[in-house]
């Protein structure tokens, strides 16, 4: 059993999960042995030990700066464009206010007007066929009653 103490520096082994992201260093700020648990910085979230080792040397602040995952349907978003996640069940569904998780995926929801508009067509010319259609049957029936 991993055994860590307030102001170790962890690192994140475990996929990422509530902010917390695979890769980066953390500081512990509390740990709860009897139930695996600890909390980082001043976050009050509680996570399991088991996704956690012990980081070498000290925690520097990332100067690097690296654009975050959602980045540009973050950037659409904020200029007005309606935004779609898929969770788990790989069906996109739209969201008016997103969260940016990472085991999500987003993108800008795709503008359907054009398609929309056509299948309107579509549906009113099948209309004017099949009314068509109705009065040459009715024609047909009405010359073969004449016929009897």
């Amino acid at each position: 059993m991993k055994k860590f103490k307030k102001g170790d520096k962890v690192i994140r082994t475990a996929a990422s999960y509530a902010g917390v992201d695979k890769g980066e260093k953390y500081e512990v700020s509390a740990v709860y042995p009897d139930q695996c648990l600890l909390t980082l910085g001043c976050d009050d979230t509680l996570y399991s030990i088991v996704g956690f080792e012990l980081a070498s040397g000290q925690i520097t602040p990332n100067l690097e700066l690296t654009p975050h995952v959602h980045a540009k349907e973050i950037k659409a978003w904020a200029d007005g464009h309606k935004i779609q996640f898929m969770g788990a069940g790989q069906v996109w569904h739209d969201t008016t206010f997103p969260t940016w998780r990472g085991q999500y995926k987003y993108r800008v929801a795709p503008d359907n007007s054009e398609e929309i508009a056509r299948l309107e067509k579509c549906k009113e010319i099948a209309k004017v066929k099949v009314a068509l259609e109705i009065k040459h049957f009715e024609d047909i029936q009405s010359k073969l009653a004449k016929l009897k």
